[in-house]
């Protein structure tokens, strides 16, 4: 195919007899113009970087192209003509172009990298060739179904499905079905058994009844190729002969046509049981795009009662009109395709993977659809929220650890820095690395819940301490933004057993959110108090509040909430620890919260937990 630059070039030079051609230096692409001695005489930009020639002296054409004599440059350049060819040059396949001009005595030559190309059309062909592969085998499997379905007896099932046998196999014309049952031999074809060959037993009710073989006439494996026989090959004959066992020991057990509608009916149901319990969306459409068949799945996505969309336009359900295109795009030659985004959910989005395949021939000759839709809506949020951890992690790390290195720089470059700066220096220092050591701590405590290696150390626990604890803590950190903070407890408190350690971090984590969350000038109040046969912590704010859709995913590990146009430090633990912690002492958390208004946690713990174990 000649590249549209050199056609366009050569277009020009045809509507200007007797004139120079245009020697594009600018084009993207390589050009070259040699004379008839087979000198380079100019190359653009494009070629020197490609082919590795020098501004003021290119060369000669062999020594970029070794055999340059292919394309005969004196002859082309004589008669005007046009020559295409391909070539390897550098590790890179090239389509060059030489277009002689006899009125100049030059020849200009356009090169163009097919390499990409050629390994897209590698690996179209080693997809289409799976597919082939499979599709042949569906159309196997599909026959032998219908066999079974339709004939009455075992042996004109075996003579219907040793017909498909060959043409399942890699190399059709070479290979030869034979299925021997009850001393009885059905081939494809005048057969000849060979040692290119593979068989399967036949299995009835525990006894062996016969076997389904397959032969090649001869060796038909290419150089370097494995085989003869794919191991998908072996599974499809071991399922032929599986499958024709189950039908002859029910053709055994049929006594009379009630009983066949029996099975088959058994059969629908098994397929349906499968269909409704699967987590993915399933949808069977026929060729005109209509419902067939959909699981109570697929009805959850596109927020429709499954019987109410049978016999109805599948794409005119389908919200995604990104996936609707797809879809007849591919239609057109009754294309499958893997893996298509496509955006479902009712009342909420979720983003999901389709895939299609086709199923021929069913009913009148007709070609329907199974598309089934993956939700993996879960796994991209986690995945994102992964990456924002490790941003927020380096970020988290990053910053004490340049304070640190910082302030030790300036020590050790400045031994005799007074001694009250000497102090504030190493004050920071140390809170830096207070900073760091808890990070450090909430990333091993995150995998000691998840490898269930938390163990409580339980005992009374005193909560007003630990309220006193968490405001000395936190009370220079409120002040630094003019927040009030308060936490009143109630006396007296119902008795709790519990690990005061993680008490003190569920406090503390609750505390450390609403100051982080809650402008300057505001207030973060907490309360402690008894209710029913437990305690309840609270810790309210009138900070920026929490949107709707977010407050059921705050608990989750690694994920903050994400407002236009703000930066807040944090990791996305802090909440995920507070719920697990929560959790290992039996209790319970909730939030309330309106965005703009503030949000308050509340945390149930039982004043009993742990006193049997005590």
């Amino acid at each position: 195919m000649r590249h549209r630059a050199t056609s366009t070039l050569h277009d020009m030079s045809e509507r200007m007899p007797g004139r120079r051609a245009p020697f594009d230096a600018s084009s993207p692409f390589p050009v070259m113009q040699v004379d008839r001695s087979g000198s380079i005489a100019r190359a653009n930009p494009a070629a020197q970087a490609a082919f590795g020639l020098s501004p003021e002296s290119p060369g000669l054409l062999s020594e970029v192209l070794p055999d340059a004599g292919r394309l005969n440059v004196p002859d082309c350049i004589a008669s005007g003509a046009e020559r295409v060819f391909c070539a390897r040059i550098g590790g890179r396949r090239w389509q060059l172009t030489l277009i002689g001009h006899p009125g100049q005595g030059a020849g200009q030559i356009y090169a163009h990298d097919i390499s990409p190309y050629e390994d897209m059309t590698r690996e179209m062909a080693q997809i289409r060739e799976a597919h082939q592969r499979q599709q042949k085998e569906l159309m196997c499997v599909y026959g032998l179904a219908e066999a079974i379905c339709v004939r009455e007896t075992a042996q004109e099932i075996c003579r219907d499905v040793v017909r498909l046998l060959p043409g399942a196999w890699r190399y059709p014309e070479y290979a030869r079905g034979r299925i021997v049952l009850d001393g009885e031999e059905y081939v494809s074809q005048p057969f000849e058994m060979t040692r290119w060959g593979q068989s399967a037993v036949i299995m009835a009710e525990g006894a062996a009844r016969g076997m389904v073989q397959v032969f090649y006439t001869r060796d038909c494996r290419h150089s370097g190729e494995e085989g003869p026989f794919l191991p998908e090959e072996r599974q499809l004959l071991d399922a032929v002969a599986r499958t024709l066992g189950e039908a002859i020991a029910r053709r055994g057990a049929e006594a009379d046509n009630r009983a066949k509608a029996l099975i088959l009916a058994q059969e629908r149901n098994r397929l349906e049981t499968i269909l409704n319990s699967m987590g993915e969306g399933v949808v069977v459409t026929d060729s005109r795009t209509r419902v067939v068949m959909m699981n109570p799945a697929m009805g959850a996505l596109l927020g429709l009662a499954p019987e109410t969309c049978a016999g109805k336009d599948f794409l005119a359900l389908m919200p995604d009109k990104a996936f609707r295109a797809v879809w007849r795009k591919t239609g057109a030659d009754q294309g499958d395709f893997a893996k298509e985004r496509v955006i479902l959910g009712h009342p909420e989005p979720r983003m999901c993977w389709a895939t299609r395949s086709c199923i021929h021939n069913m009913g009148a000759g007709e070609t329907w659809h199974v598309t089934i839709f993956q939700d993996v809506t879960r796994e991209l949020e986690i995945d994102q929220m992964k990456s924002d951890f490790v941003a927020a992690v380096s970020h988290e790390l990053r910053t004490p650890m340049t304070s640190i290195k910082g302030f030790v720089k300036t020590l050790l470059g400045k031994p005799n820095v007074k001694p009250e700066l000497r102090e504030r220096f190493l004050t920071i220092m140390d809170e830096e690395a207070d900073r760091l050591i808890m990070l450090i701590e909430e990333l091993l405590l995150i995998a000691r819940i998840e490898s269930g290696k938390v163990m409580l150390e339980r005992g009374p626990v005193a909560l007003d301490e630990l309220a006193q604890c968490a405001v000395a803590t936190l009370t220079h950190v409120a002040e630094g933004k003019k927040l009030r903070l308060t936490i009143h407890t109630e006396n007296p408190l119902p008795r709790v057993y519990g690990d005061a350690k993680r008490l003190h971090t569920v406090l503390h984590n609750l505390v450390e959110n609403a100051i982080k969350f809650t402008p300057e000038g505001g207030w973060v109040r907490g309360r402690i108090f008894g209710q029913g046969a437990g305690v309840v912590i609270e810790v309210a704010d009138n900070g920026v509040g929490i949107p709707k859709e977010a407050q059921g995913r705050i608990f989750d590990r690694f994920y903050r909430v994400h407002r236009e146009g703000e930066v807040v430090s944090g990791t996305g633990l802090g909440l995920f620890i507070v719920r697990e912690m929560v959790r290992l002492h039996d209790g319970r958390v909730e939030v309330e919260s309106e965005p703009g208004q503030g949000s308050t946690f509340r945390v149930y713990v039982p004043a009993g937990a742990g006193a049997a174990s005590e």
